[in-house]
């Protein structure tokens, strides 16, 4: 018994690991090498499962990437680029709100455009931003996608965060650049996952 239930158990693991069952582990313990076995079949188990999993994430996030970027091949306006970008990201990375905020060369503001993911146009149009104000968070994160996981303590400028019916309670930015200049922020606001963390903000780098 000392020798065969063990022995057995090891072999069920094994068998359950075969099948795909990584992370499965048994309760067996005791102080022998057998002992000593069935310790080490669970480390790999759970090595076993770590692994897979970034290799899922890594796969969905290469499936997302393609689905947001696709469309882009076939865009002929200006409006569906906007359309296109804000509902892509907003499901990708899945947010609340998403949209492009451009620069107006003519009155130095970053404005937000129409359309873009849960928003409307009346509170399009409370986001506003004076271009050495974006520019100077742009420098400060050394011009990287800015995570922002509580407004209120960073010093946002109203016109990003916009008006009180929004609620924002994160925000990540995404730089938009032409031939090394800042010319827009793709800005997202209120993950539904809870905060937003460095992998979001590599996605969106990517984009």
């Amino acid at each position: 018994k000392k020798i065969v239930y063990p022995i057995k158990e090891l072999t069920d693991i094994a068998r359950k690991i075969a099948a795909g069952s990584f992370g499965y582990t048994t309760n067996y313990s005791d102080l022998t090498e057998i002992g000593e076995l069935a310790k080490s079949f669970n480390e790999m188990s759970l090595s076993l499962k770590g692994s897979n999993e970034r290799i899922v994430n890594n796969l969905n996030a290469l499936t997302g990437l393609y689905r947001v970027t696709l469309p882009f091949l076939s865009l002929t306006n200006i409006k569906e680029v906007f359309k296109e970008v804000s509902n892509g990201i907003a499901d990708f990375l899945e947010v609340e709100q998403c949209g492009l905020m451009m620069l107006n060369n003519e009155s130095e503001y970053f404005e937000h455009r129409y359309p873009a993911f849960g928003l409307d146009q009346t509170q399009i149009n409370s986001m506003r931003v004076f271009k050495d104000d974006l520019l100077e968070f742009y420098f400060s994160n050394n011009r990287r996608p800015l995570i922002i996981n509580n407004p209120v303590t960073e010093g946002l400028p109203a016109g990003l965060i916009g008006g009180n019916d929004l609620n924002v309670r994160n925000m990540l930015l995404g730089w938009v650049r032409h031939k090394g200049e800042l010319i827009g922020v793709i800005r997202l606001a209120n993950n539904n996952e809870g905060e937003f963390f460095e992998e979001s903000a590599k996605l969106l780098g990517i984009i």
